[in-house]
């Protein structure tokens, strides 16, 4: 179907299977589709596979719609699709502008793996995205980190909010993951999510602990914009 433009699957439950349907637009016979009539690609553990299937293709519509990619299932492990992303030709598609993974599981391996197959020029392999949610991912500091030489490889000029909540990160973490960063990393990002971070042992923080931690996220924040960091950061 080359000249199918507009596919309307808004009355249906076609949304909830995002992996499946991520295959079927990249085998590159829809080249002229524009839309399904919905915004948001949701899927579970299964679609995690799918959609690091369709990354690895790279045959999408090339004016398909704005959309976001959603995790609707806990305790998924998103190597394979982090994988997936460094190891394509083009990264994750140009019309993703969200990735919602929060409650999913990722490793330190996975995200140096991304780091590793930087984007150059073009501003990386995730250059267009404006949203990303690792809530609840069970980031520690290690991860933290590697996540930081992730924005460094890839620049991602078009983020302007990552969320960060309910993880194990520490004030070291976050230092280790700000100093990773080039100051031409995030350069519109405007929210940095921390709220509500757990010990390493995984228990929660204390009311004193959580303003001593939101202190010091304001002086590596303010650390950040003197030397030329996260300028947009607020």
């Amino acid at each position: 179907m080359p000249k199918l433009r507009l596919f309307n699957l808004c009355e249906t439950r076609a949304d909830c299977v995002g992996g499946a349907l991520s295959v079927a637009l990249a085998s590159g016979k829809l080249p002229s589709l524009k839309t399904l009539g919905f915004h948001s690609f949701r899927f579970d553990e299964t679609g995690v596979g799918d959609l690091g299937e369709a990354v690895r293709a790279w045959r999408w519509p090339p004016g398909f719609t704005k959309i976001d990619f959603t995790l609707e299932q806990t305790d998924v492990n998103l190597d394979e699709l982090i994988r997936a992303i460094g190891e394509s030709e083009i990264g994750l598609p140009s019309f993703v502008l969200g990735l919602h993974l929060s409650y999913g599981r990722l490793s330190e391996e996975a995200l140096a793996s991304l780091a590793a197959n930087g984007g150059g020029a073009s501003g990386g392999k995730l250059s267009q995205l404006k949203h990303l949610d690792l809530s609840s991912c069970g980031l520690d500091d290690a991860r933290l980190r590697r996540l930081g030489e992730v924005f460094s490889a890839h620049e991602c000029r078009e983020m302007v909010r990552i969320d960060l909540d309910y993880n194990r990160i520490s004030i070291e973490g976050l230092s280790a993951f700000l100093e990773a960063l080039s100051p031409q990393s995030l350069p519109n990002l405007r929210r940095l999510s921390l709220r509500s971070q757990n010990t390493v042992e995984g228990e929660e923080l204390g009311v004193r602990e959580q303003r001593e931690f939101a202190s010091a996220v304001a002086s590596l924040q303010a650390a950040a914009h003197r030397n030329g960091k996260l300028l947009k950061w607020r």
